[in-house]
C-alpha cells in the first residue's frame, strides 16, 4: 500500500534526523522550510477541503481525517525528536561551559597564589 510506504519513508527520515542532526544553519533553514510548507499546506487544505480526501484516496487511505491524523503524528514525532536532540546539545554545551569555568577558576587561583607568594614580604 502506498500510504504505508510514505509513512515508513517519513519514519526513516525522522530516524536519520535523530542520528545525524546537529544544530547548524542548514538544519535551521530546513526546519523553517518545513514549517512554511506545513502552514501553506494548512491554508490550501482549509480553502480546498476535498483535496485532503483526494490525496488520502491517492495514497490508499480511506478517509482524509485518517491521513490528517497520520501527518499530525509524523509532525509530532519529528518535533519530539528535534526537541530531544536540542536538549542533548544544550546539555553538552552546559557541561563544556562548566568544565571551562572550572579550569579557568583553577588557573586564576593558581595565578593569584603565585602572585601573592611573590609579593609577600620576607620576614627573615
Amino acid at each position: 500500500m502506498l500510504s504505508q510506504i510514505v509513512l515508513l519513508a517519513a519514519l526513516l527520515l525522522i530516524s536519520l534526523y535523530l542520528l545525524k542532526a546537529k544544530p547548524s544553519v542548514r538544519s535551521q533553514a530546513i526546519r523553517r522550510l518545513v514549517l512554511v510548507g506545513a502552514v501553506l499546506a494548512g491554508i490550501v487544505l482549509v480553502l480546498f477541503p476535498d483535496l485532503l480526501f483526494m490525496t488520502a484516496s491517492a495514497l490508499g487511505i480511506a478517509r482524509g481525517t485518517d491521513f490528517l491524523l497520520y501527518m499530525f503524528l509524523m509532525a509530532m514525532l519529528f518535533y519530539i525528536v528535534h526537541q530531544y536532540r536540542r536538549m542533548l546539545w544544550f546539555d553538552k554545551a552546559n557541561t563544556d561551559l562548566a568544565r571551562e569555568i572550572a579550569l579557568l577558576r583553577h588557573e586564576l587561583n593558581q595565578t593569584t597564589r603565585t602572585a601573592e607568594k611573590n609579593t609577600a614580604p620576607d620576614k627573615t
